[in-house]
């Protein structure tokens, strides 16, 4: 089980709820573990860490702010997915990736 502290030792600078909501459940899938591979390849951490590789993600410095995430707000694309997965829902045909 990997665990915060784990991936805390490979990303000192990621605040904890960084950390916690995007990196711990996705390293304890059985498809991913932690740290990603090097080179990346095509590991699921490829996708997931957008192509670059966890030396360039070690570089990445966080601020917090505040955002407006009203739906109005969000791009079309995103817009798209959310309609998509409220109509899967609505007619109870939500699957693995609603």
């Amino acid at each position: 089980m990997v665990s915060l502290a784990d991936i805390k030792k490979d990303l000192p600078a990621w605040p904890d709820n960084v950390i916690k909501q995007c990196l711990v459940h996705l390293a304890n899938r059985d498809s991913t573990g932690w740290p990603p591979p090097k080179p990346l390849g095509q590991h699921p951490w490829t996708y997931i860490l957008g192509h670059r590789p966890l030396s360039w993600w070690k570089q990445v410095t966080w601020e917090q702010k505040s955002m407006d995430c009203s739906f109005s707000k969000l791009a079309k694309a995103t817009r798209k997915i959310v309609n998509e997965v409220i109509a899967d829902v609505n007619s109870a045909t939500p699957d693995a990736n609603t």
